[in-house]
């Protein structure tokens, strides 16, 4: 993907589209946080940087909902557990796609991250937060509301992010998928 490919007809996919491409030239940007609404360009956005970075830096792409359930499932066999983890903790930039996604409550409600999720994305966020490793994080969760759900972890990742922390409110006017046409009946 590259930066043309990124559709920013509106101001607030311009600001998103803007941050990108500063993040990529700013020697001293370490994380880029974006979070909010479904269909926003979340992930294409955090891809065209990753891309950006692959000429001279090794990316590993983590979907969350995916890798972390293996990586729970492993826990108790450190020989895989641990240089699985070890990979996400010391790869140049790690990139880290739908963070907290999971499934629907009965009642419909978004289900909050389990404790194993948490201590799980501390663990590794922690570890590139003090060796100042380069983290992309794309969610459909606020950063505020990752806060609220553990507030070390949010901070974090608040603090880490500082200006390329974005939260997109949730519209379906800033669904992209929504306006791919279709026929209603």
């Amino acid at each position: 993907l590259r930066w043309y490919q990124y559709q920013a007809d509106e101001d607030w996919q311009k600001t998103i589209k803007e941050a990108a491409v500063s993040f990529t030239k700013d020697a001293a940007a370490k994380w880029f946080f974006i979070g909010g609404a479904s269909g926003s360009g979340k992930s294409h956005i955090c891809t065209a940087i990753c891309r950006n970075l692959l000429k001279d830096k090794a990316v590993h792409y983590m979907m969350w909902e995916e890798e972390s359930v293996e990586l729970k499932g492993m826990v108790t066999d450190g020989e895989s557990y641990f240089p699985r983890l070890n990979r996400l903790k010391e790869v140049d930039v790690l990139y880290i796609d739908d963070f907290f996604s999971g499934h629907k409550e009965r009642n419909g409600e978004v289900a909050k991250p389990t404790h194993a999720d948490v201590r799980l994305a501390r663990e590794i966020l922690n570890h590139r937060y003090v060796n100042d490793k380069i983290t992309i994080v794309s969610s459909e969760w606020y950063s505020s509301e990752i806060f609220d759900i553990d507030a070390a972890l949010g901070g974090r990742i608040v603090e880490k992010a500082g200006k390329y922390r974005l939260d997109i409110t949730r519209t379906k006017e800033k669904n992209y998928r929504l306006k791919m046409g279709g026929i209603v009946i």
